[in-house]
């Protein structure tokens, strides 16, 4: 997968490539650490909306809607911080999470790789608890 943010284009890491370093600033950075990331990366995923309007974790492939993620802050947060994590491990090791921030998010393209497209990846369960089913996403 990749990045393409206001025409430049980055690699994304692999959350098993953080190393102690990242892990540790990643709370201080970005409010959460490495397995609340690997969690909303995952319901990003499955992100919809419910009958009143709020975002919410669905399993329906149906209900899905890739868009809620712009309305779910933690969600919002958790792509942006892996924006961030995916820079530092491409080598820009003195980004700040607030520097990684800084673009016009309308310019934020994601590429998938044709080889994942095609094979489907079970996410590491050790890295995300579950999550239960339509729970409401908190709106802070």
């Amino acid at each position: 997968m990749k990045f393409v943010i206001d025409g430049k284009e980055y690699e994304a890491g692999a959350l098993d490539r953080v190393t102690g370093v990242d892990a540790l600033a990643l709370p201080k950075e970005t409010g959460m650490g490495l397995q609340t990331l690997a969690r909303r990366l995952d319901e990003m995923q499955r992100l919809g909306y419910d009958e009143a309007g709020n975002v919410v974790v669905v399993e329906d492939e149906a209900g899905r809607d890739g868009s809620a993620v712009m309305d779910s802050e933690p969600h919002l947060r958790a792509l942006l911080a892996f924006v961030w994590v995916s820079r530092r491990l491409g080598g820009e090791r003195s980004l700040s999470f607030a520097e990684s921030c800084n673009f016009p998010f309308m310019t934020l393209d994601i590429i998938a790789d044709e080889e994942e497209e095609a094979t489907a990846v079970e996410p590491d369960p050790t890295l995300a608890a579950s999550v239960p089913v339509a729970a409401p996403v908190p709106q802070d």
